[in-house]
């Protein structure tokens, strides 16, 4: 409008009159205002690439993190004859997605990425997992369960995660896999809905563990067919060279 008006008293030699004060404050205040959103979609730019870079600096700490904190936990545990295992064993696990709840081979729901041993025959939880075979109700007995092979896993057809973990405290070898007091899932392939999410960022791990189906939908890539034998051990080795370059 105020383009209007200048192109009529261009066009007539016009003047401003005082009946025009009005058009011309607003347009001034306008003018002010649009200056100053200018400044504000700067600001809020350069905000949002500062938080990107905050939220990805903060993932690699959490990783660091996490993992000094179970080093320290694990010194602390073996000072105290808590913990047998001086390193974590590496093994391979499998959940099926069953109402947006990851759960394992036995039925066991697991609510986060990080547990610990308990025995099902209500016995004390000291020197778990135990092996005087007085607690046999599934397989070996108590304790957290990891193949050593991810071969020997048997995934769902459409919806499920396989994870590689990180066994500590007392770990009991087996032919083909482990039990132990505790573990703490590294890395994961998961597998929903079309998509494939496969990372070991601790942080969409624990969002996996807390609600399945809405991590793999917000962060998962889409696939065209479900992943089976060589191609789903591509995955897990290529998460388990990642793993590798933080530690």
């Amino acid at each position: 409008m105020a383009d209007v008006l200048q192109t009529l008293r261009d066009r007539y030699g016009d003047e401003p009159h005082p009946q025009d004060l009005p058009v011309e404050r607003l347009t001034i205040r306008q003018n002010r205002l649009r200056s100053r959103l200018e400044v504000v979609d700067d600001q809020l730019a350069e905000l949002t690439a500062e938080r990107r870079r905050l939220v990805e600096e903060d993932a690699r700490i959490e990783l660091m993190r996490t993992t000094l904190v179970d080093d320290v936990a694990e010194r602390i545990r073996r000072r105290h004859n808590e913990g047998w295992s001086p390193t974590p064993v590496t093994g391979y696990r499998v959940w099926a997605v069953v109402e947006n709840r990851l759960q394992g081979a036995t039925g066991h729901v697991w609510e986060s990425a990080r547990i610990d041993a308990e025995c099902d025959r209500s016995r004390a939880n000291r020197d778990l997992p135990h092996t005087d075979s007085h607690c046999s109700r599934f397989g070996h007995g108590c304790g957290i369960y990891a193949a050593k092979d991810p071969t020997r896993l048997e995934e769902g057809q459409s919806s499920w995660v396989l994870g590689v973990v990180h066994l500590s405290g007392k770990v009991v070898e087996h032919d083909h896999g482990y039990r132990a007091a505790r573990a703490g899932v590294k890395a994961v392939a998961a597998q929903a809905e079309g998509r494939l999410l496969a990372t070991c960022d601790s942080a969409l791990i624990s969002d996996l563990f807390t609600d399945p189906i809405a991590t793999i939908r917000r962060s998962g890539r889409v696939i065209e067919a479900v992943l089976h034998g060589t191609a789903l051990l591509e995955v897990i080795e290529d998460l388990e060279r990642e793993m590798e370059r933080w530690t």
